[in-house]
């Protein structure tokens, strides 16, 4: 269940402390997590499918320890799911725990506990976006009709002058990479396929493919795309292929962001699709916002027989390391009831999706989903968080 990813971060802590670190984390999370649903009186084995999800270390650079710490990943090429943690991060909590007290090894266990409990929330609710369902699909979409009228010309036109210039170096493989843009996560790569007589973009994972270990990556992926392009039979890792040629960044965290159901994507206008694409993907900052204070919640219950929603809220609220974005989703969640909370853990099994949070602030939703995107994003970027959207956003949540 625990791996490791990488080899460029280096660690004073042996892989195998490290990972017996993370043993005594995933036991603490998945008893906190059952815990938690069995108070909210949802039966736990709806959620067996999270004990799945791989679990990686990650010594690459893509995780820096302190901004970024983890991250949740959904249907990679081999269609697993799975969390990878910062070896840098396990390395530092390690070495606190090793020179603290004992309150500082329940500390450090409880904060990394949560963060794992974070990212398996994402992971429930991202079920919705790998069955391709309800917002996600609208996103997709959305992009990808306007890309068709606006972006694929302007790419198109990029990768005939490329082509050209390959075909005039006496370029004659059947695929033909054109270019390679790294994605952190991933290497997008465009080529042209004349077996398909198109042009085709796919996404590799530098980690599946052990990408972060060469030199000269655009080499590496293209005797890979050759190899297993012309090969449909090879046992290698197979790319995912992206339907439409595009050069937008997809918001990978559409989980379930609201829109209307029933929305033909089709029939809006740009300024339209402009809107939709705005309104969905600015509510990644609320379901940050949310699954944190939930994860943090989980582990606060751990040792309790019954919710104290209120109580925990009102210690986070009075914690002066609160960040702001954090104390408007503590805000919201004391705002919630019991039944709001279910519904955001179990809303992902619904034959059809129904947004809560749009039906709690009515006239509201779309200002507030704007408003605590804007101060998440400050939040994470360590900028100055605007004060006037703040305080419009607190009179937003106490009308609740």
């Amino acid at each position: 269940m625990i791996g490791t990813v990488g080899n460029y971060v280096k660690t004073s802590h042996k892989k195998e402390e490290l990972i017996d670190l993370c043993k005594t984390i995933l036991f603490e999370s998945i008893h906190s997590f059952g815990h938690f649903v069995d108070l909210l009186d949802i039966d736990s084995n709806l959620f067996a499918h999270l004990l799945d999800i791989e679990f990686n270390i990650d010594y690459t650079d893509s995780l820096d320890g302190t901004n970024y710490i983890s991250f949740y990943y959904f249907a990679d090429a081999n269609n697993n799911n799975g969390i990878n943690i910062s070896a840098a991060y396990l390395d530092d909590m390690l070495t606190n725990i090793e020179n603290g007290d004992v309150n500082k090894y329940k500390v450090v266990i409880d904060e990394i506990t949560s963060i794992v409990l974070h990212e398996a929330i994402h992971g429930n609710r991202s079920l919705m976006v790998k069955d391709g369902l309800n917002t996600y699909k609208l996103l997709k979409e959305s992009k990808d009709r306007q890309l068709s009228r606006e972006n694929n010309g302007k790419l198109r036109e990029e990768l005939d002058n490329i082509l050209i210039d390959k075909i005039n170096n006496n370029v004659r493989s059947k695929i033909v990479l054109l270019k390679v843009v790294d994605n952190n996560v991933v290497f997008t790569a465009y080529v042209y396929n004349s077996l398909t007589k198109q042009y085709e973009v796919y996404n590799l994972n530098r980690y599946r493919l052990n990408l972060y270990d060469y030199v000269n990556t655009y080499q590496l992926i293209d005797s890979y795309l050759n190899d297993n392009l012309k090969n449909p039979s090879s046992s290698v890792l197979k790319p995912t292929k992206i339907i439409s040629v595009n050069n937008d960044n997809m918001a990978y965290f559409a989980d379930d962001y609201a829109a209307e159901i029933g929305t033909k994507v089709e029939d809006l206008s740009d300024e339209e699709l402009d809107r939709l694409k705005k309104v969905v993907s600015s509510q990644i900052g609320l379901e940050e916002v949310i699954s944190e204070a939930i994860s943090r919640l989980m582990v606060y219950h751990v040792d309790k027989e019954k919710l104290d929603i209120h109580g925990f809220c009102n210690k986070m609220l009075n914690d002066k390391y609160t960040n702001p974005d954090m104390k408007l989703g503590y805000q919201l969640l004391d705002k919630m009831s019991l039944d709001d909370i279910r519904w955001f853990m179990l809303s992902v099994y619904d034959e059809e999706y129904s947004n809560r949070f749009k039906k709690l602030f009515k006239e509201d939703y779309e200002t507030f989903i704007l408003d605590i995107n804007k101060i998440h994003n400050s939040v994470v970027n360590k900028e100055t968080v605007n004060q006037e959207k703040y305080e419009e956003t607190e009179e937003m949540i106490s009308k609740l």
